[in-house]
């Protein structure tokens, strides 16, 4: 199965991983502490 990763703009053959655009923990912080981090990626899917 090919399929164009939105992330890296690459064709890849093997399957996608699942996962998660943030961790668990940074979906309780309020508004403004999240204005305040820098989300990185590190994972491309």
């Amino acid at each position: 199965m090919k399929y164009k990763c939105s992330i890296c703009g690459k064709e890849h053959e093997e399957w996608p991983a699942i996962g998660f655009s943030t961790p668990i923990n940074y979906e309780y912080l309020s508004e403004e502490d999240k204005k305040n981090l820098k989300l990185m990626q590190i994972l491309v899917i």
